[in-house]
């Protein structure tokens, strides 16, 4: 009776919580007390109140410090290293280092040509690495300037990613190699570069006053970002000029701290039980910001609360390679409880510091337990009122979520706190730590463990140590069986994150694939933009509104003949083919059977020279096929509750179960009302 009254008592918390966040949406105001003063309600006005109640850390993104890649963590929170506490293995290493100081010095002052000792140690280095996992790596100076950025999420630049593209078609090779390469424009990111007017396809002309130049296509491209690059707050001015004009253009770019926004895109969709809407959030990468982007952008979602009601949130990580594992558990904290275990971390590089009694050992003292590898959990770090219960969750996957996303989906399918939607994630259950090394500005980058949900569950998919012995790649981890917390869910470990709902994105046909590997289809864009200038011209008028719609197809039926075409034409033109006739009817059998995907795709391939990324990506989504069945989900109410709600026997004697400690089921309770 006392149990059943708290587990009241604490739905009721979060049903309030509920209201502060959503005012209403999925509430009526009239259960809860006195009804307010009718108006329009938005997520904006709520939203600061729940954005003060959660109380996410400044540093979000950033607890475990330190540079870090992949699903990296630094193996000194909290833990400490085994390193040399270990006599034989500390001794095994110095042998082997003194050895190879003793290989390289005889070569440097020995072998018959003069060789250079860095380019040894890299090759060795390098292939001593391959006989580990492929995301053990060592990058040189450049390399390792890119991995320490991509980490970081950011750098001192104006937004633009450059190429050569050689001013001699006829022999690209040859210009690339001897630097008569002109610099294009291959993305300018929004926020940046592309509110000054600079579009993918433009031609740099000069940077602050000079045209980049080199002995090699890599030395001019090389020129041209350090000329780009700079302190943020400072200028620099570049020249430019469309494809589709004739004129040179000018402007000063401003330099900032730049980074590419996880969290592409935030919007309400309209609920297949309109008018009822749905958020929708698409979130490419986890760096420090993802987790205050996503809660900024969920806070910028408006709708009148007096004729529409939020059925339900989608959190897409489809495609998404993963990031930081800190910035996956801030993600992950917005729809857990407060203090919930999001993943745990396990390796060589982990040890007990306190002995089982729970007392430190003495200095100097080991012990057998202080030897063993221990799991280190990382918890929400969030306080106060989450979204956990308070709103029906879809996450959105595929075999391109890795790491990261892997970890904000099993979380969530974990504590049966939203349904996991699309085809199984990649499997990558490895932590890797970047540090850097004392010389040419490289750095290592180590798997240093392995990560699990809070089930206990390792997604790994392949087994690096047997995968060496084997010609195939398809081995996989051991699957087990494991339960969710709440609802006692069986859900299998190994192989990545198993979908509760599966649905297979569309396959695209051979000749389709070919069509757009080959560059045929971007090659007709190019040209389809540059013969007609003034359409060019609307449509870079019509891309720099902040608003603007990228939903009406630009392209039409008799474009995609002309298409057709030209990629039979290819075909015949093209001397590696050996069967061109298969290849032409399957081209034929695509055109019949796929047109409207095909001139999608071309017309998309056209509108991404004018549109931001964030209007293309909010034109298409709402008619995928994984977003419309998530839609359909959510409005079916009784559906979604059946598929987390435990099933028909009682796993609760199951002998792998999970003991939700803690939870209770309070927030089971709020989501069912």
């Amino acid at each position: 009776m006392n149990s059943t009254h708290t587990r009241r008592r604490r739905g009721g918390r979060l049903r309030n919580a509920f209201l502060l966040l959503h005012t209403a949406q999925a509430f009526d105001f009239s259960s809860f007390g006195k009804k307010p003063t009718p108006k329009k309600k938005t997520f904006q006005e709520s939203f600061e109140t729940y954005k003060n109640k959660i109380n996410l850390p400044e540093d979000a993104g950033a607890f475990a410090r330190g540079t870090l890649a992949g699903i990296a963590l630094s193996v000194f929170v909290a833990v400490g290293p085994v390193g040399d506490s270990i006599n034989t293995e500390g001794r095994e290493a110095r042998e082997a280092a003194a050895q190879f100081e003793i290989v390289l010095d005889a070569l440097d002052k020995r072998y018959v040509d003069r060789v250079s000792p860095k380019k040894l140690m890299e090759s060795a280095v390098e292939a001593m690495l391959a006989t580990l996992d492929p995301y053990t790596e060592y990058a040189k100076s450049t390399q390792a300037s890119d991995m320490i950025e991509s980490v970081e999420g950011r750098y001192g630049g104006v937004g633009l990613v450059i190429s050569g593209k050689p001013r001699d078609s006829k022999d690209p090779v040859k210009a690339m190699k001897s630097g008569e390469v002109d610099v294009a424009v291959v993305d300018a990111y929004e926020d940046y570069a592309w509110e000054a007017g600079l579009r993918p396809r433009d031609t740099l002309l000069s940077i602050g006053g000079s045209t980049p130049s080199g002995t090699s296509g890599d030395a001019v491209l090389d020129a041209a970002r350090s000329s780009l690059r700079g302190k943020p707050g400072t200028d620099v001015s570049v020249e430019y000029k469309h494809p589709w004009e004739t004129t040179t253009r000018s402007t000063d770019l401003k330099r900032f701290a730049v980074r590419r926004r996880d969290v592409e895109l935030v919007t309400l969709l309209p609920s297949p039980t309109a008018p009822k809407v749905v958020a929708y959030a698409r979130v490419g990468g986890f760096s420090r910001e993802t987790a205050p982007e996503l809660v900024e952008g969920l806070a910028s979602l408006r709708y009148d609360s007096q004729k529409s009601k939020l059925e339900g949130v989608i959190i897409d990580l489809r495609g998404n390679p993963g990031g930081l594992l800190d910035a996956a558990v801030d993600v992950a904290s917005l729809f857990l409880p407060p203090d919930a275990v999001i993943a745990s971390a396990g390796g060589r590089g982990f040890v007990r510091d306190a002995t089982p009694s729970g007392e430190k050992p003495k200095k100097g003292e080991k012990t057998a337990e202080a030897e063993k590898p221990e799991r280190v959990e990382f918890r929400s770090r969030a306080r106060g009122v989450t979204l956990f219960g308070v709103a029906p969750v879809v996450v959105l996957v595929d075999g391109q979520s890795a790491s990261a996303s892997e970890i904000v989906a099993g979380a969530l399918q974990d504590y049966d706190a939203g349904v996991v939607v699309g085809s199984r994630t990649f499997g990558k259950g490895l932590i890797q730590d970047v540090s850097p090394l004392p010389f040419d500005g490289a750095a290592l980058k180590v798997t240093v463990g392995r990560y699990y949900t809070p089930s206990g569950r390792c997604l790994q998919e392949l087994d690096y140590e047997k995968e060496r012995a084997l010609s195939s790649k398809k081995e996989v981890s051991p699957k087990e069986s494991f339960y969710t917390v709440n609802s006692k869910r069986p859900i299998e470990s190994g192989g990545g994150v198993a979908p509760d709902v599966v649905v297979e994105p569309d396959t695209l046909t051979k000749a389709e694939t070919a069509l757009l590997r080959s560059g045929v289809a971007n090659k007709f864009a190019d040209d389809w933009v540059d013969k007609r200038p003034d359409m060019a011209k609307t449509l870079y008028a019509r891309g720099l509104e902040p608003d603007a719609d990228a939903a009406s197809l630009v392209l039409s039926r008799s474009d995609l003949d002309s298409l057709k075409q030209r990629a039979l034409k290819a075909i015949v033109d093209d001397p590696d083919s050996k069967n061109a006739q298969e290849a032409k009817r399957e081209v034929e059998d695509a055109f019949r059977r796929h047109p409207d995907r095909i001139l999608k795709v071309t017309d998309a391939l056209v509108k991404e020279r004018f549109f931001r990324s964030s209007a293309l990506l909010k034109a298409q989504v709402s008619d995928e096929k994984a977003v419309v069945a998530s839609m359909k989900l959510l409005s079916d109410r009784a559906k979604f509750d059946a598929i987390l709600a435990p099933p028909a026997k009682s796993a609760a004697s199951a002998p792998n179960a999970v003991a939700a400690a803690g939870l209770g089921n309070a927030a089971r309770d709020a989501s069912s009302s």
